[in-house]
């Protein structure tokens, strides 16, 4: 038995494990310290050989993994999350990917000594932007209107749309003549449209289907979906070269969106896999670069990072998005966030080996190039996104909002209020109907699972700031508040569920529970009864010199206290431990029995 091979299998999931727990230690991004880890364990110290490992599997296994992380990707994207910014999204992804190509292939043709066809697949290439890296940039910022469903579904649909450019490049530029290019890039175009795109849709049809008749156990239903996410893949790529990237992000796409059977199991599954594959694909590419091709990151390699950063993203930003509904503010901050990500580094690599096998001049400085490009653009657009989002107004550093856990007719009421009176708020839940009924009320939803691993990356939290945990089960609301409480910050609380008065939280340990919502003595059902029944209403008072907090609860002794929007708009929560103290100017968002006539 080779002990080396099996010390280097070891090796990639322990450093990937390791660069995941440091990130979540100490709120870096994993992509850093994957790559770190890879260089320093191949060509610095040469403890990991990828190619003596893989041998000529190495690269069906990073184009299967890429697969699978592209079809993760296409399961997230939801065309009714999309709504708002389609338009920008979409222009953004045509024209702003063509911007991007062109003044990526001038940058490199300036800065760096390579061949025009190098120089244009190169451009090509970094069409493709990073959603692994994007998603928790945007969930650690919380960017409030458009800008957080823009980045998001750019990033995202930017992978496969970019990956099938720089595919049509490469084999235009193996091509001989430039007739013969024009030919194949259009054929190959119009083949993986219709044949990846066909062969997605008909596959995913067919696990629908499987899934809907209920011809699978559930403990297969994960593993079957991942067998027909390769087999769809292969099967794209035997008809269309390099079209199987597309085909599996479009099946992807239509599993998220249809509405007949639940992918929930599917979608748990992809969350547990996704760090591995990134784990292993970022190590071993980065443990696989020649130390002596290192050499290529010169100065004139920073001036074509510095070129792709201030002059590629700023223009095609501005011009592609002319005329959408996106303020100068917005479009500034997404001008400063454009980094790439797995999908960009895997590609280059498999295209520096094909190319130099060729004869292409300078095809082996591709792959550390555009591992360079990487590692900057994760620095720079990771360590100065939070400041500039905060700088130019579209993300606070405060924010006040509220996700609300469940979306029955109280939960409604509140978040209307708060709506009201400027608050962003969002309603999550997995009663379809309570979902329908709040979006008929415009309320902002999310159908879902407060408890899922994704929720946090599928939620747009631009402007929110706490948690209200209102669902009628216990256990729920605990969970969803430490699910939630290192993003909120102490500002997660969850409702009384049947607990006595003075037991404080006795059905859950305080440790495992947020602060209890208005006051151990307004239990759920206690509310929502009252509610239901009509007895009380949600207004909002504004106190005044003449009108104080004291004369109106004098006046309105039965009422309950729910929120206080301070005059600077800070929202206050009555919660058990904290019971906020209205002055003049501020504003009180109360439960009050209709029989009751205080002012407000």
């Amino acid at each position: 038995m080779d002990h080396t091979i099996i010390y280097g299998l070891a090796s990639i999931v322990v450093f990937g494990l390791l660069a995941h727990w440091l990130s979540w230690r100490f709120q870096m991004p994993a992509i850093l310290l994957l790559l770190a880890f890879g260089v320093v364990a191949g060509p610095v110290t040469g403890l990991l050989s990828p190619d003596e490992i893989f041998g000529e599997a190495l690269f069906p296994f990073v184009n299967i993994a890429v697969a699978i992380i592209l079809f993760e990707g296409g399961l997230t994207l939801k065309f009714s999350e999309m709504r708002e910014a389609a338009g920008a999204t979409t222009k953004l992804v045509a024209i702003g990917g063509m911007i991007t190509w062109a003044t990526a292939t001038g940058a490199a043709l300036l800065f760096l000594d390579f061949p025009f066809a190098i120089a244009l697949l190169l451009g090509a290439v970094l069409v493709v932007t990073g959603p692994t890296v994007i998603v928790p940039l945007l969930r650690q910022i919380r960017p409030t209107g458009n800008t957080y469903p823009v980045a998001k579904w750019e990033g995202i649909v930017n992978d496969p749309l970019g990956v099938m450019l720089a595919i049509l490049v490469f084999e235009a530029a193996l091509a001989e003549g430039a007739p013969e290019a024009m030919w194949i890039a259009v054929a190959g175009v119009l083949k993986t449209v219709f044949i990846g795109g066909g062969l997605g849709v008909v596959v995913a049809k067919a696990v629908e289907v499987v899934f809907g008749k209920r011809l699978l156990p559930d403990y297969l239903q994960s593993p079957f979906a991942l067998t027909m996410v390769v087999a769809v893949f292969v099967a794209s790529d035997a008809v269309q070269a390099e079209s199987g990237l597309f085909a599996v992000t479009v099946m992807g796409v239509y599993l998220a969106n249809q509405k007949r059977v639940s992918m929930r199991r599917v979608v748990e599954f992809k969350e547990n896999l996704q760090p591995l594959l990134l784990s292993a694909l970022f190590i071993v590419l980065a443990a696989r670069l020649d130390p002596s091709a290192l050499e290529v990151v010169s100065w004139n390699a920073v001036g074509f990072v510095g070129a792709l950063v201030v002059v590629s993203r700023p223009a095609a930003v501005f011009l592609s998005t002319i005329g959408e509904p996106l303020t100068i503010r917005e479009k500034i901050f997404l001008s400063l966030l454009a980094p790439r990500g797995i999908v960009a580094a895997a590609i280059g690599a498999i295209f520096s080996i094909q190319l130099a096998a060729a004869g292409f001049e300078n095809a082996t400085a591709l792959e550390p190039l555009l591992f360079f490009v990487v590692a900057s653009s994760i620095v720079l657009y990771g360590l100065g996104a939070t400041l500039s989002a905060r700088g130019l107004g579209v993300a606070s550093p405060d924010p006040q909002g509220c996700l609300i856990v469940g979306a029955d007719r109280f939960s409604r009421a509140v978040a209307k209020a708060l709506t009201k009176l400027g608050f962003e708020t969002t309603l999550v839940d997995n009663n379809r109907e309570n979902v329908n009924a709040a979006k008929m009320e415009g309320l902002r939803t999310h159908f879902g699972n407060a408890l899922s691993e994704n929720i946090v990356d599928e939620l747009n939290l631009g402007g929110i700031g706490k948690l209200l945990a209102m669902t009628p089960n216990n256990e729920v609301n605990s969970l969803a508040a430490l699910h939630f409480s290192k993003i909120f910050h102490g500002e997660a609380f969850q409702i009384n569920v049947g607990d006595p008065p003075g037991k404080r939280g006795a059905a859950v340990a305080k440790n495992l529970r947020g602060q209890i919502l208005f006051g151990e003595e307004y239990t759920c059902d206690y509310l929502r009864e009252r509610y239901e029944r009509e007895e009380v209403e949600i207004r909002v008072t504004k106190f005044t010199e003449e009108y104080d907090y004291e004369r109106w609860r004098t006046e309105n002794a039965e009422s309950v206290p729910l929120f206080l929007a301070t005059k600077s708009n800070k929202l206050r929560v009555f919660s058990l431990d904290n019971k906020p103290k209205p002055s003049e100017g501020d504003s009180l968002i109360a439960l009050r029995t209709k029989r009751e006539n205080g002012e407000g």
